[in-house]
């Protein structure tokens, strides 16, 4: 264990060159406002986080009484910037890192730290329904008439269960209302980039059901080309989500509301759109070569029933029944040239069912949250299709091949993985004196698994006419054996199908103390078990189900929450230190790649802080500011082919600093501007400095023109088109491959309110 040096003398990131020159681009859109005529914006428009309940964590906590570290933002908020999508508001988040693969928050990524097949790291519900990382990776998910969203930092297992060791993302969609309103928005971009979104509602039967419907279509071309093909679509996107909303909620029936949502996305966009090129600088050309073309289509849906009754006393009782699935299928050139037409397929067919019950207490100087929860979790994989395999060493010198190797295989691989949770939770908060409060939570959770297992791999061109030269008793060779016969022999020892299941039960707690200096300012100290349930994988090589044990987290938190100048300004701050144990990890057992398996044979430990401040000084002018610190390590990480003890994790940015000013008044001009910076991170376990992702300094701003009813734009994002990479690697010798980052893209936007 090291100790975390949080207040150590290294000091923050400088501004120089091009870091600087995107500050100073924030500054002059503030400069150029300022100049500007103002009228008042409603007062109503003011945010104040004390006033904003944070619903991850279900106690009725604001942004502000909270411990926890919560990026909260309004639906308002984040239309009046550039963001439309989630992984533009992780962006702006502190701590927050996005990539073509996913996301990470305090250097988790929400998949795993490396290859697992066990659950996510970071829960993601969307008005009460589970958004899985397949569904989020591919199935996309629209951030258009949202309410609010919260990013939670640090583990959630108390409050969220198996699936928030790293976070959680809650986010709610705006809810009808009794009042008649509708709202529009037609945008056009480079690359033939375009958003078309609707959203209206109102009242059925005034005071007793109201609806609200949205759509919200995105398309664009993206910005990569396929050589070969001819085609500028190379990545494209064309997403289209639905949503309706029904709320029943008698006047007569005082306290009662039912909310029913169902939201449906169909996703058609370019699978595995890399760039391929000799030298990395090559690749932000974001040219393509295969010869076969790239499909993805993918059916998304979720649907919940929110059922609330407010009693006389303040008490709440509260059911939510949730459903969400993923269908998925996958086409694209397996070979990755312009050579060959071999075509490779895969999908996803998952799906989420979740029963939850709470009841929330209240008294003078004290609440508590009880409750009950039940999910049935399905993750279905299916692929089928031919890909090369790399004959190791030294079974290639056996024959005589050169280095490298590959031979063609065909694989069919099936893999389904059924789920039960069942819990039972406790949440509250004590205040045993005006300045004191005192919180403590248990989570009592129990999980059982069963998986299933099939893959079939088959030689479809090897090496003809090669033999063995010379007998390898300890491999089974003998000398004169044809080279195919022994590869068909792999092949035929990874062929097989397997059956595992496993159970686990698991106590959760945490419990915190707070000091209230003021009525605006306060300090506490958290600690917090996090968890990820246990499971089984499969060694594809080997062909056999193996199981893993659950990994924990002992999470120690300070926080400070403080607002000045009569709420106008509000300065917040988490510092932690967390111990990861048994931690789950791909072990690689040999030289093969298809022979590794998930263990628990990882032990690290990570530590940070996170400072953001928001002022809101009038009506028209809101900044923020944001710090990210994280440092991270493998305590232990030894494998029979690696030894990763002392690195750091993959895609865990030191620093991620950002700053943003809007201007918005009822009539007139307004704007908005925000700039991050994100230092380099290791793209794998390896950190081999050679496959970095590059530092990422990101210029955003939108400036137009508002009346009562309609508004139009200008905007755009990577305003500096700064070049970084999102992933990177070696293909082949002499050969590389990755995801660029999108380039500079500007546009115009039109909306219309009534």
């Amino acid at each position: 264990m090291y100790t975390p040096p949080f207040l150590s003398a290294r000091s923050l990131p400088v501004p120089t060159g091009r870091i600087a020159t995107g500050f100073a681009l924030a500054a002059l859109l503030t400069g150029v406002l300022a100049a500007q005529p103002t009228t008042p914006a409603p007062s109503t428009e003011v945010i104040s986080l004390d006033r904003f309940e944070v619903t991850g964590e279900k106690l009725g906590r604001t942004a502000q009484e909270t411990q926890t570290s919560v990026a909260a933002y309004t639906g308002d908020e984040l239309a009046q910037s550039t963001d439309t999508t989630l992984a533009d508001v992780f962006q702006r988040t502190a701590n927050a890192y996005t990539n073509a693969e996913g996301f990470s928050l305090r250097g988790i990524s929400n998949t795993g730290v490396t290859f697992t097949e066990g659950s996510d790291m970071s829960t993601v519900l969307i008005d009460g329904s589970v958004v899985d990382s397949q569904m989020l990776t591919y199935g996309g998910l629209s951030i258009w008439d949202l309410d609010q969203i919260e990013i939670l930092r640090g583990p959630q297992s108390t409050s969220q269960g198996r699936n928030s060791l790293a976070g959680a993302v809650v986010g709610r969609t705006k809810n009808p209302t009794f009042v008649w309103d509708s709202k529009f928005r037609v945008t056009y971009a480079e690359l033939n980039t375009t958003q078309m979104a609707a959203a209206f509602g109102g009242p059925v039967v005034p005071d007793l059901l109201a609806f609200r419907f949205t759509i919200d279509r995105h398309e664009s071309d993206g910005p990569a080309t396929n050589v070969t093909r001819n085609e500028d679509d190379w990545d494209r996107t064309d997403t289209t989500t639905y949503r309706g909303k029904l709320l029943f909620q008698p006047t007569r029936w005082n306290g009662f509301s039912a909310l029913l949502t169902y939201a449906h996305t169909d996703s058609q966009d370019g699978e595995r759109a890399y760039a391929y090129g000799n030298t990395r600088e090559d690749l932000y050309k974001r040219e393509a070569f295969e010869n076969t073309r790239n499909d993805f289509e993918s059916r998304s849906r979720l649907a919940s029933l929110e059922v609330n009754q407010t009693f006389a006393n303040g008490w709440l009782l509260s059911s939510t029944t949730a459903w969400s699935d993923l269908k998925s299928r996958s086409a694209y050139d397996s070979d990755r040239t312009p050579d060959e037409d071999l075509v490779y397929g895969f999908g996803y067919d998952n799906y989420t069912k979740s029963q939850e019950v709470r009841l929330l207490a209240k008294g003078e100087s004290w609440k508590l949250l009880s409750g009950v929860y039940f999910a049935k979790v399905r993750r279905s994989y299916a692929a089928d299709g031919p890909f090369y395999y790399v004959v190791p060493s030294p079974l290639d010198a056996v024959f005589g091949l050169a280095s490298p190797a590959r031979a063609l295989l065909n694989v069919h691989q099936f893999s389904q993985v059924d789920t039960r949770n069942t819990a039972v939770f406790f949440n509250g908060d004590w205040k045993p004196a005006d300045r004191w409060t005192l919180t403590a939570g248990l989570r009592l959770d129990r999980e059982k698994l069963d998986r299933e297992s099939v893959q079939d791999v088959q030689l479809l061109r090897g090496f003809p006419g090669a033999v063995a030269l010379l007998s390898v008793p300890s491999l089974g060779i003998p000398a004169g054996a044809p080279a195919d016969v022994v590869i068909q022999g792999i092949a035929s020892g990874a062929s097989a199908a397997a059956n595992g299941d496993d159970e686990f039960e698991t106590v959760l707690p945490s419990a915190g103390l707070t000091y209230n200096w003021t009525p605006d300012i306060s300090t506490a100290f958290t600690y917090t078990r996090g968890y990820r349930s246990g499971g089984v994988s499969f060694n594809q090589k080997q062909a056999k189900i193996v199981a893993y044990d659950p990994e924990y987290t002992a999470n120690y938190e300070l926080s400070f929450r403080s607002q000045w100048l009569n709420k106008k300004v509000t300065l917040n701050a988490n510092a932690f230190y967390v111990d990861w144990t048994d931690q789950q990890v791909a072990v690689q057992l040999s030289s093969d790649v298809y022979d590794r398996q998930v263990e628990n044979a990882g032990k690290s430990t990570y530590y940070g802080l996170e400072i953001e401040t928001r002022e809101q000084l009038n009506a028209q002018w809101g900044f923020y500011q944001t710090i990210g610190l994280t440092r991270t390590k493998f305590d232990e990480f030894l494998t029979s082919t690696a030894d990763y003890t002392g690195n750091e994790f993959a895609r865990s940015p030191h620093w991620t600093l950002g700053a943003g000013v809007t201007y918005r008044q009822t009539t007139g001009w307004f704007g908005n501007a925000g700039v991050t910076y994100i230092k380099q991170v290791f793209g794998d376990a390896d950190n081999d400095p050679a496959f970095n992702l590059d530092q990422r300094l990101i210029v955003n701003a939108k400036i137009g023109y508002n009346t009562h009813r309609w508004s139009a734009y200008l905007y755009g994002t990577n305003l500096l088109d700064d070049e970084y990479m999102e992933t990177f690697w070696q293909e082949s010798p002499g050969r590389y491959s990755g995801t660029p980052g999108d380039p500079r893209i500007v546009g115009v936007g039109l909306e219309a309110r009534f």
